[in-house]
């Protein structure tokens, strides 16, 4: 199927060339597509025949017709309110995809392995956090009914599963694990041993907290032909221990020690509107380290965590902080106009923010020197 100036504006190559696993065994084109397309544990069901399936087919379908998919909600979203999303990051304006029923195989397949996590991240979600999932229960009602998902039970897909979805893929291409954090599952060192064992060709591309990092992994890890470690790190010092639950030190070595054995990677921040204020202080702080970085992630959802819920007037004076150019999704939503529903979000904001920072042991309008404060806001 080939883009044309009908459906340039909803066609998406995440439909066409690979899919995500998650591990409930739901198989869908993309992390963000709200929807599935076929369950893995429903009888007689493969891969192929969930991926040229009707589901699959109607999404496609109405990509070609120039209309979004329904469960292509959230790029459409991010799209319209910040001019960016992941299905422009995918995009490949010139190439003519075509479906190959004959020989079946992808360029792209995300495996969300399991939802084991040793982090309660605020931005996060219970689907992708056990440890979240725990964090919300204990939490007053008042505080809990702002979550706009349900609350999810530990799940994960096991070995023999994930060496099954691999022989879909081809040699040259990517292979994305998420989790969760993989690093937290015993899983993670079968697909390690599984690479190297095998000598596969193919990139594996593993996003990760890196907080469990060790020497151990790394060397295990260097030993992979084609490896890129995908690092989710939203801030530094106290900043990052409020986002995240877990002491920056440890952050601070275990990039060092990524560096150290020369391992392939990239930190990946995820920016909302309680970080937006220390994004300057985060990129000044990798840049004066020498650390590999890039502003891809804009919250979009939740929606009363969006970055757009913050003033015009705030977000103003936040580009004053910025010694040179904000990063373009930056500077997106520094100019972008207000949400529409910002009351509402804010309220739902502030509660979310002060229950964080009891359980932290750290109020994050306190560590903003005087740049963040509740009145701010509103």
């Amino acid at each position: 199927m080939k883009q044309n100036n009908e459906n340039r504006k909803v066609f998406c190559p995440a439909a066409y060339t690979g899919l995500q696993v998650t591990p409930e065994k739901d198989i869908k084109p993309c992390c963000v597509f709200s929807g599935s397309w076929g369950n893995l544990n429903k009888k007689n069901s493969t891969i192929e025949k969930i991926y040229f399936g009707e589901k699959a087919n109607t999404t496609r379908l109405k990509m070609e017709k120039g209309e979004w998919p329904d469960e292509c909600i959230e790029c459409k979203h991010e799209e319209r309110t910040l001019s960016t999303s992941l299905r422009l990051d995918y995009q490949m304006p010139s190439e003519d995809i075509q479906l190959k029923k004959e020989e079946f195989f992808l360029e792209n397949i995300e495996i969300f392995i399991s939802n084991l996590c040793n982090m309660d991240c605020v931005m996060c979600y219970s689907g992708c956090s056990t440890k979240l999932t725990d964090t919300i229960k204990k939490m007053p009602d008042n505080v809990s009914s702002i979550i706009q998902t349900k609350l999810y039970e530990h799940a994960s897909l096991n070995i023999n599963e994930i060496k099954s979805i691999l022989t879909k893929i081809t040699e040259n291409g990517e292979v994305r694990i998420i989790g969760g954090e993989p690093f937290a599952s015993p899983l993670i060192n079968d697909i390690l041993n599984y690479w190297i064992d095998n000598k596969l060709n193919t990139t594996l591309n593993i996003t990760s907290n890196i907080f469990l990092l060790n020497e151990t992994f790394v060397k295990k890890l260097s030993l992979i032909k084609n490896l890129f470690i995908t690092a989710s790190v939203d801030g530094v010092g106290l900043t990052y221990q409020w986002i995240r639950g877990a002491p920056w030190n440890k952050i601070k070595e275990n990039l060092e020690l990524i560096k150290e054995y020369k391992l392939p990677y990239q930190i990946s921040p995820t920016i909302g509107l309680y970080n937006l204020w220390h994004t300057s202080e985060m990129i000044d702080y990798f840049n004066e380290h020498g650390y590999r970085y890039k502003i891809n992630n804009i919250l979009v959802y939740p929606e009363y965590l969006e970055p757009l819920n913050l003033s015009q007037e705030v977000r103003s004076k936040i580009k004053e902080s910025f010694v040179s150019n904000p990063p373009y999704k930056i500077q997106n939503i520094l100019t972008k106009e207000r949400n529409k529903n910002f009351k509402n979000n804010l309220n739902g904001a502030i509660k979310w923010i002060n229950y964080f920072n009891e359980i932290r042991g750290i109020n994050i309008f306190e560590i903003s020197e005087g740049k963040l404060d509740k009145k701010m806001f509103i």
